[in-house]
């Protein structure tokens, strides 16, 4: 969204709340060889499929491979128990991105001014008013951006309850954003 903003001559603000950019997309890199290992989050891609993520990959440059999908693998539960052998599901179409799916975020970070993008900063307070959106971040003292447009890139259920919109939603409206996308377990 912002690489689009910028290329259409908008000034653009990344607020991120960890200390990376990227949310569940990392990848495991050796820091001095820049030797890729594998993707801790979101690992397949799969252009037939997605048309708008495989223009992007090929706007950014990056590339794709196959993914292996036929013999055994190696499945670790991660609870303690043993890895076991396991045969494969098929994944057809499916792609793994060239130095993992974080090579996405990273080309679209290159994308921005170095001055786009503020880290450790959780938006807490958003601010309708008519001069514009304003977005604070800590106790809402202090604003970090003020703007036309707003995109929130965390879960609608994240955004109704970490949150303070002024002015404040409907409580039908958070209702329904705090019911989005729950997962639950039997």
């Amino acid at each position: 969204m912002c690489s689009s903003d910028l290329q259409s001559g908008r000034r653009v603000k990344v607020i991120e709340a960890q200390h990376r950019v990227g949310g569940r997309i990392a990848s495991v890199v050796e820091p001095d060889t820049g030797k890729y290992h594998g993707d801790l989050g979101p690992t397949w891609v799969w252009t037939p499929y997605q048309p708008l993520l495989a223009r992007w990959l090929t706007r950014l440059g990056l590339e794709t491979f196959p993914q292996y999908e036929s013999g055994a693998g190696i499945f670790e539960p991660g609870n303690g128990e043993a890895p076991v052998t396991a045969q494969l599901p098929e994944m057809y179409g499916s792609m793994r991105v060239k130095g993992g799916t974080s090579a996405i975020i990273d080309a679209l970070v290159d994308t921005l001014p170095p001055d786009a993008i503020v880290t450790g900063s959780p938006v807490t307070h958003v601010t309708v008013r008519a001069s514009g959106i304003e977005v604070s971040t800590g106790e809402g003292t202090e604003p970090r951006f003020i703007g036309e447009h707003l995109f929130v890139a965390v879960p609608p259920r994240l955004a109704a309850g970490l949150i303070d919109w002024q002015p404040a939603r409907s409580e039908e409206h958070t209702s329904e954003l705090q019911s989005q996308f729950r997962i639950s377990y039997a």
